[in-house]
C-alpha cells in the first residue's frame, strides 16, 4: 500500500524548507527587535477553551476545530489558532503576577483547521503570533500595528499590501449597534449567503466578516460602527490614530475590518493585498482582546495581539518573485584519492566545523573525479585535494574554484588558522 498525507497538509524539503527557514528567522528578529520573547503551548487543549473564546457559533468551532476523545472520555481538539492557549497558559502560571508587566509573547506553532484547501491555505499550517498582556495603553495598540507594519516591510512585500484598522468598540457600544445592523438585515435579509442568514440571528457583527461577493455587497450601504461607538471608545480610536499618523504610518479606516472570533474588542486590524481574485485576502489580523481572560477563569486584563499565517504569506511572497531561497555555498570542500587520505580529511573538516567554517567532504565512496563535479554542486568557494603525496608531506594547496588565487597550507594542528585567515581575507577584498 502506498500511503499518501492526509488532504490539507503537505511535507516541506529543500528550496521549501529554506523559504519557511527565511521567513521565520525575520519574524522571530522583528518580535524580538520590539521585545518580545518566545513562547510554545501544547498542541491539543480541552475544547471547551476554544469554545469560551472563539464563540460557540463561530465558523472555527462550528466547522472547522478538529476535536476527539482520549481514553478517559474527555473532549480535546487540535488548536485552531495560538491566542487562546498562550492566554490559558499565562493564567495556569501566574504569570501576569510573577512577571513585568505588560507580557510581551510571540509564537510559532503549527495550527489545525478543517477548512477547503486553496493556495497558501492547508488544514495543518502554521502561525506567528504576538500577544500583549497586562496593557489597556493605546500605545500598546499602535506598536503591535506598528510591528506588524515592519514585519511586511523587512518581508519586501509591503507595496502589496494596505493596512486596515477599525474600532468595534466595548460591549456597550456594540449592543446599540447589534439594534442597528439589525434593523439594516430586516430589509435585505435575502441578499445573503445562507450562512450570514444564521449569522443575523446569532451574531450580526460577523456578517461583516464574510468573505462572498454577494454579502460585501450587500453589506455597502450597512452602517458604521464608528457612528456607534462611545466617547471612550472613540477617543481611544482617535489616540491610536494620532499615534499612527505621527510615525509615518499608512493605514486605511474600514469599519468592516471586525475579526472573526468573539473574543476581540476595541482597535482591531488587518493587513490585505491591496489586489486579488479575493480583494479582502488578510495576511495579518488582530487588535484588542481585553475581555478574554475573563472568560477563562483569569482576572480582567487588558489583553491585544495579532497573527500571521506563514504558509499564506509565502505564497504571497512566491508569488511576487521575493527572493527567499541562497544557493547553497561551501567555503572549502576537501576531496581525497583514496580511503587511506579518508580519515585525514575528515579530521580536518571538523577542524574547520569547530571553527564555524562551512567545510564539507564525500562521504558516499565517490570516486575522485565525481567528488568535483560534488563539489561544484555544493558552489564551493575553495577546493582541497588530499592525494598520497599531500598525505606524505603534510602540506597541500588550496585553489579558488571562481579565481585563479590560490595558497599552500600545511595539514598540521594550525591548519584551521590558516585556513580561517585565507577566507577571512577572502570576504574583505583583499584576495
Amino acid at each position: 500500500m502506498l500511503f499518501k498525507s492526509p488532504r490539507g497538509t503537505r511535507d516541506i524539503f529543500f528550496e521549501d524548507s529554506q523559504k519557511f527557514e527565511y521567513v521565520t528567522k525575520i519574524l522571530t528578529e522583528q518580535a524580538r527587535l520590539f521585545g518580545f520573547t518566545r513562547a510554545r503551548t501544547p498542541v491539543f487543549e480541552y475544547e471547551e477553551l476554544f469554545r469560551r473564546t472563539s464563540g460557540d457559533d463561530s465558523e472555527v468551532v462550528q466547522k472547522e476545530m478538529y476535536t476527539f476523545e482520549d481514553r478517559s472520555q474527555r473532549k480535546l481538539a487540535l488548536r485552531p489558532e495560538g491566542t487562546a492557549g498562550i492566554a490559558r497558559a499565562v493564567i495556569q502560571e501566574g504569570l501576569l503576577s510573577r512577571k513585568t508587566l505588560p507580557l510581551n509573547i510571540f509564537y510559532i506553532l503549527p495550527c489545525y483547521r478543517y477548512e477547503r484547501p486553496q493556495l497558501g491555505r492547508y488544514r495543518e499550517f502554521t502561525q506567528f503570533g504576538v500577544e500583549v498582556l497586562g496593557t489597556y495603553s493605546y500605545l500598546a495598540d499602535a506598536q503591535i500595528i506598528l510591528l506588524a507594519e515592519s514585519i511586511f516591510r523587512r518581508l519586501s512585500i509591503s507595496d502589496r499590501t494596505v493596512l486596515k484598522i477599525n474600532s468595534i468598540g466595548c460591549d456597550e457600544c456594540r449592543k446599540k449597534y447589534i439594534l442597528a445592523l439589525r434593523s439594516f438585515f430586516a430589509k435585505s435579509n435575502n441578499l445573503f449567503c445562507p450562512d450570514c442568514v444564521s449569522r443575523i440571528e446569532t451574531n450580526p457583527l460577523r456578517v461583516l466578516d464574510c468573505k462572498h461577493e454577494e454579502c460585501r455587497a450587500a453589506l455597502e450601504d450597512a452602517p458604521s460602527i464608528i457612528d456607534f461607538l462611545c466617547k471612550d471608545c472613540s477617543e481611544n480610536f482617535s489616540k491610536v490614530r494620532s499615534c499612527l499618523d505621527f510615525s509615518g504610518v499608512n493605514y486605511i479606516v474600514d469599519p468592516k475590518i471586525v475579526r472573526g472570533l468573539d473574543y476581540y474588542n476595541g482597535v482591531v486590524f488587518e493587513i490585505q493585498l491591496k489586489s486579488s481574485s479575493d480583494s479582502s485576502l488578510a495576511l495579518c489580523g488582530g487588535g484588542r482582546y481585553n475581555g478574554l481572560m475573563v472568560k477563562i477563569g483569569g482576572t480582567p486584563t487588558g489583553a491585544l495581539g495579532f497573527g500571521i499565517g506563514i504558509d499564506r504569506l509565502i505564497s504571497v511572497m512566491e508569488a511576487s518573485e521575493v527572493p527567499m531561497v541562497k544557493e547553497p555555498c561551501v567555503d572549502l570542500f576537501i576531496a581525497y584519492a583514496a580511503e587511506k587520505e579518508a580519515n585525514l580529511c575528515f579530521c580536518l573538516v571538523k577542524k574547520l566545523l569547530d571553527r564555524g567554517i562551512h567545510a564539507a567532504m564525500d562521504v558516499a565512496n565517490r570516486t575522485l573525479n565525481a567528488q568535483f563535479k560534488y563539489s561544484k554542486k555544493l558552489n564551493s568557494r575553495y577546493l582541497l585535494v588530499l592525494g598520497e603525496k599531500e598525505f606524505t608531506s603534510g602540506k597541500a594547496r588550496i585553489e579558488g574554484t571562481e579565481s585563479n588565487s590560490s595558497f599552500d597550507v600545511s595539514l598540521d594542528e594550525y591548519f584551521a588558522d590558516q585556513v580561517e585567515k585565507i577566507l577571512g581575507s577572502a570576504k574583505s577584498g583583499q584576495i
